[in-house]
């Protein structure tokens, strides 16, 4: 619920230095906007509408710079606001417990004796292992009722975090059980039922189910996991939940896992995922600014049923890959060199290229630069160069919104997607509500294997809360097509385009796919994630292997 101006009159005042003559009317009015969506997110669309209205007119336009100029300062500004005016704590502020005690007693006193008897030793095992590392999935008993707690170790600063095991640990599930073995929702329940303990007749009370199903399920369980017992089923679940900081810590070659680590020189670290074996197929994905590296899994076994090998990376700032703190050309530029550091560390010589929105611009300089060794990239959905306000003639809601940003207002995308995130975070149902980024309803595109691979993607952006999303919003605006001096050199390219997208301006669209040689593909839809497209895409890179 918004709260009333008047609670915060002394800051409206303070805003208000700002506003003289109707256009910096306007400019308030967009500040206290901002204002709004941090006490109630819901009115993010009447933002961009406010917003987009007023860049769109030639004054906004003219004043524009005075938003940017005072960009930081109101971010600060509105900082102070949500933490004066209560709004709900942070997920760092929402921890049970944060010690440097490292014994086992002395976390176990700070539970009061709560910690389930059994998970008792687990946790002395655990302390005893100096330096502690991953984290421990304990079982707490409150009240009558078992929750479950995930307690990690910062080797930094020393501290001991304890923490309901909420969507981290559903993440933990998803990403490293049910990918994996391709759970249904009955069972994914019942993984969660199984850690919480009891009998197979309170676990049935507590699912609403007859102990016969359960047991059923426990059954079919047993089998997917390629184990013989419930007993078995815990122990891998165990020994998967010292796993859950791994967004920050990843190991290649770690046990049932698939994530790479390469240190960078400047001390930046990417991670990165690579399925299937060598091959002269190689096809490195480059995912756009509000997406990540995770395929569903259908998505990965087409690609392998074709021959082809994928590299997925994780740009500066999503999930484990460090966040760089460049922007413009100079952070583009860094994307391009990260993934030829990438393809050099994995010894991949030649290799095509797949990017989605901003994706295809880091994946098209790369070609630029470095000819001998791409065959070919692929766009989905791409945004091309903001260089004019022509470019957005075509564009509608958030793309037009963005658009204008990108040209007038670039500091102000931070703002942005700030806003969309905290909105985001706040929903009780993501999958079930408009996302705020994307203006669709997830729910009706994607099936339980494209849901799970938004809640991973979607789990690796907020890591950094968001900061790699906003930080590559400005190199939008840069002409990243164009060809070195004294270079008639065209990356062989195609581009994909869906009915549905938010580009609704084929003129240039078209002029854009003329200026660099490249066919355009239509499809109907760009959902499900990355599955519409792939066939698209893979029937364009080998229809240009049989012409080579």
């Amino acid at each position: 619920m918004a709260l009333p101006f008047t609670q915060n009159r002394a800051r409206r005042d303070e805003l208000s230095d700002l506003n003289s003559g109707q256009t910096e009317r306007d400019l308030g009015e967009v500040l206290l906007a901002f204002y709004e969506c941090l006490t109630d997110p819901a009115r993010l669309e009447l933002l961009m509408e406010i917003l987009t209205s007023w860049l769109d007119d030639d004054a906004g336009a003219v004043v524009a710079p005075k938003l940017e100029l005072h960009a930081e300062r109101a971010w600060r500004l509105l900082g102070d606001i949500a933490e004066t005016d209560g709004l709900p704590e942070t997920a760092d502020a929402a921890a049970l417990l944060v010690t440097r005690y490292d014994t086992a007693e002395a976390l176990d006193a700070a539970f009061a004796d709560k910690i389930e008897p059994e998970d008792q030793a687990k946790l002395q095992d655990w302390t005893a292992d100096k330096p502690q590392s991953g984290a421990l999935l304990l079982r707490l008993i409150e009240a009558h009722s078992v929750e479950l707690i995930v307690l990690s170790h910062d080797a930094k600063t020393g501290e001991f975090v304890a923490k309901r095991a909420g969507p981290e640990f559903d993440t933990l599930v998803s990403k490293f059980v049910a990918d994996r073995f391709d759970l249904t929702h009955a069972e994914f329940a019942l993984v969660r039922e199984l850690l919480l303990g009891g009998t197979l007749r309170e676990i049935a009370d507590r699912l609403g189910k007859s102990w016969e199903t359960i047991r059923s399920q426990i059954k079919s369980l047993t089998n997917k996991l390629g184990v013989r017992s419930q007993s078995d089923v815990l122990r891998m679940l165990n020994q998967a939940a010292t796993l859950i900081p791994a967004q920050h810590q990843t190991d290649a070659g770690g046990p049932g896992r698939a994530d790479r680590r390469l240190a960078l020189p400047s001390g930046r670290t990417l991670t990165y995922e690579v399925d299937g074996a060598p091959s002269d197929r190689t096809l490195v994905y480059l995912h756009g600014m509000t997406q990540g590296r995770h395929w569903p899994a259908k998505a990965q076994a087409l690609a392998a049923s074709r021959g082809w090998r994928v590299v997925r990376i994780s740009r500066a700032g999503r999930g484990p890959s460090s966040v760089n703190t460049k922007e413009g050309e100079a952070l583009l530029q860094d994307h391009v060199d990260d993934v030829m550091a990438i393809v050099n560390h994995e010894g991949i010589n030649s290799f095509s290229m797949f990017g989605a929105a901003d994706g295809f611009s880091v994946g098209y300089r790369l070609a630029l630069q470095h000819p001998e060794r791409v065959q070919m990239i692929v766009g989905l959905e791409i945004i091309p160069p903001i260089l004019s306000r022509e470019v957005t003639a075509g564009f509608i809601g958030k793309m037009k919104t963005f658009g204008l940003s990108c040209l007038y207002a670039p500091k102000t995308i931070k703002f942005m997607f700030g806003l969309a995130m905290q909105r985001l975070e706040k929903m009780e149902d993501r999958h079930s509500s408009v996302h705020p980024l994307l203006g669709v309803v997830l729910s009706e595109h994607e099936d339980a294997d494209g849901l799970r691979t938004d809640d991973l993607n979607h789990a690796d952006l907020m890591v950094h809360k968001a900061e790699g999303m906003w930080r590559d919003a400005t190199f939008a605006g840069y002409d990243w097509a164009f060809a070195p001096e004294n270079s008639n050199l065209r990356p062989r390219a195609a581009l994909i385009h869906s009915g549905n997208s938010l580009n609704k301006s084929p003129g240039h669209f078209d002029e854009f796919a003329v200026r660099i040689g490249a066919p355009i593909l239509r499809i109907g839809h760009y959902l499900p994630y990355v599955s519409a497209a792939l066939p698209t895409v893979l029937d364009a890179l080998e229809s240009m292997e049989s012409r080579v």
